[in-house]
């Protein structure tokens, strides 16, 4: 018999990250708001992984068939010991997946764009979920259903593995990464304090009905069901479920660094608009703020001024472009000149973009791609939106695609 009381399996204590001089993200304003910026990128990795066209075919990832190792074998095959894991300063790398050769494993590697080159992670089952990297770069959680014990287990790179009775969601980041957010398939919402590596993880009294988390902001979680965007105090209880957008074409949502707006996109025609709802309108007043774009990121105009960065579909030079919603001109056009149709990882129809095929860094200045030519053959970029360059890089998973994590402070030796 399952117990409902979730179990806790702590690391070796040579199993964990040691991250040295740790930065306090609230010294100011401006601080805040790159933290909040950077976390925002690093969380809307996980949203849809199909073009928007096809995303209402596809099935979520909690319904996956694969067949699910069981949960003690959740990171086996371990190839990097984790305390030799360097941090750095910068945003230097990106976590990326792929499938193993034979289809049955999942790879996670990091994955260095400057100096071209990547450490795989560790090797885990094909039905493993990444779900997002800390906003302070240093780590990273994932999970996994095993369909014949019934439960989930949560692990972060640092070494703790959490044990849960039926099948979980995705989990979440709060902003400072003191605390990760998670709910199961009963609408049980759960915290685990991630300072606190012996304590429990705490069921909150709310219940919420979600297909995915989407992110945490002044006391108020964020989670899609269906296409629309709700929230709820986690720090009040009795708390009212809210509405906070109702009618997108994607499950992917953005919220602005510094107010609580929100951007997300609505089919119009053969395109993708950017809408914004502003956090004191009625759900009714959204209006499209940009034609033609998929968001991807922000980038700093000037101090506490930030504006989304998006690629579009250029139909008559049959390539993809990157902007701002700032300028009127085209950062870069054509972006990977004309040398794939579609910026997703399989055979899709001309235009497509898909999340997963993209990985803005926190910053703003490099941009990581991948996408398929008219041949089916899979190519990764990496596009420096300061210099206005491109380079074309190696890919660890050889002709197959990758999915793109999100950006890490986490050195590749």
């Amino acid at each position: 018999m399952l117990m409902d009381t979730p179990v806790l399996k702590l690391p070796k204590p040579n199993n964990s990250i040691h991250p040295k001089n740790k930065i306090s993200f609230f010294l100011t304003l401006a601080a805040a708001a790159l933290l909040i910026m950077g976390s925002l990128q690093l969380f809307t990795k996980f949203g849809a992984h199909l073009p928007l066209s096809q995303i209402s075919t596809t099935a979520s990832t909690a319904n996956n068939r694969s067949t699910a190792a069981r949960p003690s074998m959740l990171a086996k095959n371990k190839k990097h010991d984790l305390t030799s894991l360097r941090k750095t300063i910068d945003w230097s790398a990106v976590i990326m997946t792929h499938l193993s050769e034979d289809g049955k494993d999942l790879m996670i590697e990091n994955y260095d764009p400057i100096h071209n080159k990547s450490a795989l992670l560790f090797t885990s089952s094909n039905a493993t979920v990444v779900d997002g990297v800390s906003h302070q770069g240093d780590n990273l959680i994932y999970h996994m259903y095993d369909r014949k014990s019934q439960k989930t287990v949560y692990a972060f790179l640092s070494g703790e593995q959490y044990y849960f009775s039926g099948r979980g969601l995705n989990a979440i980041w709060s902003t400072d990464d003191r605390e990760v957010f998670f709910n199961t398939a009963d609408g049980s919402l759960w915290k685990i304090d991630t300072k606190q590596h012996d304590s429990l993880p705490i069921k909150l009294p709310q219940v919420i009905h979600a297909d995915q988390l989407s992110f945490y902001r002044n006391h108020f979680l964020y989670y899609v069901r269906g296409y629309a965007l709700y929230r709820i105090s986690v720090d009040a209880s009795p708390s009212i479920e809210q509405q906070v957008v109702y009618a997108a074409s994607s499950k992917v949502f953005w919220m602005d660094p510094i107010s609580e707006d929100i951007y997300y996109v609505k089919k119009h025609v053969a395109e993708y608009d950017i809408y914004k709802h502003q956090s004191n309108a009625a759900l009714a007043s959204d209006l499209p703020i940009q034609p033609n774009g998929i968001p991807v990121g922000y980038t700093n105009d000037a101090p506490n001024i930030w504006a989304i960065m998006y690629v579009s579909w250029n139909s008559q030079t049959g390539g993809f472009d990157i902007r701002k919603t700032s300028a009127k001109q085209a950062l870069i056009s054509d972006i990977v000149d004309g040398k794939v149709r579609a910026l997703c990882g399989f055979e899709t129809t001309d235009g497509a973009i898909c999340d997963n095929s993209l990985a803005l860094s926190p910053m703003g200045s490099i941009l990581l791609v991948g996408g398929v030519d008219k041949a089916q053959a899979y190519h990764l970029w990496s596009i420096n939106l300061n210099t206005k360059t491109q380079t074309e890089l190696t890919n660890p998973a050889g002709k197959s695609p990758v999915q793109l994590i999100g950006w890490d402070k986490l050195g590749v030796d």
